[in-house]
């Protein structure tokens, strides 16, 4: 898998712009404050499936999003789908990505062990600190867990992102589900503890995720 890697930078900086432009909308609304989810979040959901969807590259893959959320499309041909809070102006979000790697559309378990497990950092977007990674599963699929900060400016605005990005690989396509906060840089510590206000909702979506196609 050695030579996929040099499908790195490009998209990983297009997924943080695409989330940056988007929450640069809402920053002057409200800017170096901490937010929490509503209560409801974690019991009031609503399913989304890529099934058919064409920016899927024929992954089928289901998930579930707080209702108080909106789900939108994205303009940038690997992302599949956002999904916003406060109904589409809020500045938490998580997003759906997928890419056909050429060559590797029929990958090994090993390989995507070594893909996603050799070298954490590739996953990083540039001027990003790691905070941790982790060997886990989707499905029973091997995946990579990763949590970091990155500070992107568009527009004129420094803002600060935390991120919680989940990849693994399935139906030959490389697959990346990330959950992020997101506000002004001079409110770097605001966003951190948005983020751990935010963290058990991201993982009770991210547990949401199922891959139909396996289980048929």
């Amino acid at each position: 898998m050695t030579s996929s890697r040099r499908f790195r930078a490009t998209d990983f900086l297009i997924l943080i712009i695409s989330v940056v432009a988007l929450v640069s909308v809402g920053i002057h609304q409200a800017s170096a404050r901490v937010y929490r989810p509503a209560q409801a979040d974690l019991v009031e959901t609503v399913r989304f499936s890529t099934d058919g969807h064409p920016k899927s590259k024929g992954v089928n893959l289901v998930m579930r999003y707080p209702a108080s959320w909106k789900s939108k499309e994205s303009e940038f041909p690997n992302i599949v789908q956002m999904f916003v809070s406060e109904n589409g102006v809020g500045l938490q979000m998580a997003q759906i990505w997928t890419k056909k790697i050429p060559g590797h559309e029929n990958i090994s378990r090993a390989e995507a062990e070594e893909f996603l497990w050799e070298d954490p950092s590739f996953f990083l977007p540039r001027l990003s600190n790691s905070i941790s990674f982790q060997k886990t599963e989707v499905n029973g699929e091997p995946a990579a867990l990763l949590e970091f900060t990155t500070v992107r400016s568009v527009g004129g605005r420094s803002m600060m992102m935390r991120n919680l990005s989940l990849h693994f690989f399935h139906a030959g396509t490389w697959i990346n589900i990330s959950y992020s906060v997101a506000d002004a840089e001079d409110s770097g510590p605001d966003v951190d503890v948005t983020f751990q206000n935010f963290r058990n909702l991201f993982v009770s979506m991210m547990s949401t995720i199922v891959l139909p196609d396996k289980w048929k």
